[in-house]
């Protein structure tokens, strides 16, 4: 069920539409089982804090931002500890992935997802976390890739309250949506369906609460071209293992997957590092993420100030 819970439903590889977005009703008619069931089981994996929220990711440029991924090193212990405490003063960050990338038995990779409107700006926010961290290095970043140029002509203050609504409830439904933005239902599917063209949705996993089984995730460098090519190959080959597939880095897909040992984490790495053998990829072990400020809470930060 946690694959079904990623937006847009399908793979570059696919020829079926993506203009489902996960609510109970296409989820379960999926999975051949009711609505309410969905509804039950989501409800217990919350319960057992396996799963901390689903999570919609509107493209930055909706408000005038941008968004990228940046690929920190992280020096010992103490910098890990750091990091999770300068967390709520970094506004600007909107999640923190902690993993493993080499054999060292603690963290040694932070991922940033970072909103900013310019790249010195960009840069600033870069310089900031380095200094207050006590050993983070940057060591690249690179863009979001943003869902489509599809033109949202929605008066800003609704698309502002769409946007806030969808991200505390992204199978909020359409009689209750148009009550919250006090327009009718017409008008308002009609903005929803032009702006789900402009949104991603995934699960949060709280991983550490996983049971017997670790947590990984992997990403490799492609060119459009080949983006259905290598996610045809990736999901053949890792389809007892991957939990949901993602492709907002800029030039890259990735895809989180578990292992019910460490003897099958490096034998799927192993499988990993050999599929994409000679090109930029990253295979990161115990896989962990902390949301922080979302895109309207940096929003009305950032015209605020």
């Amino acid at each position: 069920m946690i694959r079904e819970l990623v937006w847009p439903l399908n793979s570059p590889s696919s020829t079926t539409s993506f203009s489902l977005r996960p609510t109970y009703w296409n989820i379960a008619k999926k999975l051949g089982v009711s609505p309410l069931s969905i509804k039950r089981r989501l409800e217990n994996l919350r319960k057992n804090r396996l799963l901390l929220t689903i999570r919609v990711i509107p493209d930055a440029s909706l408000l005038g931002l941008k968004r990228c991924y940046s690929v920190f090193s992280i020096k010992d212990e103490t910098c890990v500890a750091q990091l999770k405490a300068n967390l709520k003063s970094f506004y600007f960050v909107e999640a923190m992935h902690l993993a493993k990338l080499s054999e060292l038995n603690r963290y040694d990779t932070a991922i940033f997802e970072v909103l900013y409107s310019n790249n010195e700006q960009l840069k600033k926010y870069f310089e900031l976390i380095e200094a207050t961290s006590h050993g983070a290095k940057l060591v690249s970043y690179s863009g979001y890739k943003e869902r489509s140029g599809t033109q949202v002509s929605i008066p800003k203050a609704v698309l502002v309250n769409i946007l806030k609504e969808l991200l505390k409830d992204p199978f909020i439904k359409i009689h209750n949506l148009s009550k919250k933005i006090k327009k009718s239902r017409t008008t308002t599917a009609k903005y929803l369906n032009t702006l789900v063209l402009r949104l991603n949705i995934e699960p949060v996993l709280e991983t550490s609460k996983f049971e017997n089984a670790i947590v990984f995730a992997c990403v490799v460098a492609t060119n459009t071209q080949e983006v259905a090519k290598f996610d045809q190959t990736l999901r053949k080959a890792f389809s007892e293992n991957y939990l949901a597939f993602s492709y907002h880095v800029e030039g890259a897909i990735g895809f989180l997957g578990y292992a019910e040992s460490e003897f099958e984490v490096q034998r799927l790495r192993k499988k990993f590092l050999k599929l994409t053998k000679g090109r930029p990829s990253l295979f990161l072990r115990e896989f962990h993420t902390t949301l922080n400020y979302n895109l309207m809470e940096y929003y009305e930060l950032h015209t605020q100030s």
